[in-house]
Parts: C-alpha cells; sequence; structure tokens
C-alpha cells in the first residue's frame, strides 16, 4: 500500500514495506526535482547505507530517505 502525505512543502510517499528507501526515491525521478521528497517505510528487507552498507529493517520502526532541492526552494 501507497499512500503520499503532503505537509508543510513536503512530497513523502509511505510505504508499509520496501527493499530500500533510497532505491524506491530512485523510482520517483520526476519528483527528485521538487523542494523537498521523501519515502518513508515500515519495514526495508534490502536497506542500503553509507558505503553499501546492506542490513535487513524489521518492521517496528521507521525507514526514510529524502532530498533537499536548494535549486526549488
Amino acid at each position: 500500500m501507497t499512500k503520499n502525505i503532503f505537509i508543510n512543502g513536503w512530497n513523502i510517499k509511505v510505504f508499509n514495506k520496501v527493499e530500500s528507501t533510497m532505491s524506491e526515491i530512485k523510482k520517483y525521478p520526476q519528483l527528485i526535482n521538487n523542494a523537498y521528497f521523501g519515502v518513508l517505510s515500515d519495514q526495508q528487507t534490502r536497506g542500503v547505507g553509507r558505503n553499501g552498507n546492506k542490513w535487513e529493517s524489521p518492521k517496528g520502526n521507521f525507514y526514510f530517505s529524502f532530498i533537499i532541492n536548494p535549486n526549488n526552494r
């Protein structure tokens, strides 16, 4: 299930489960140009962090990737 939230200039897509919030955010190139865009999920099955580190992120927390585009603020 995907839900869209618009709050204080942010466009946030909310998911129950994704492989990775960062890989999910890349699926929306048309939204990356927005000033504030993010992806939020309850669970990641193939999360990717700094330096390519990988981990699973179990349900019970929230996981968020975001882009702030300074050219559109």
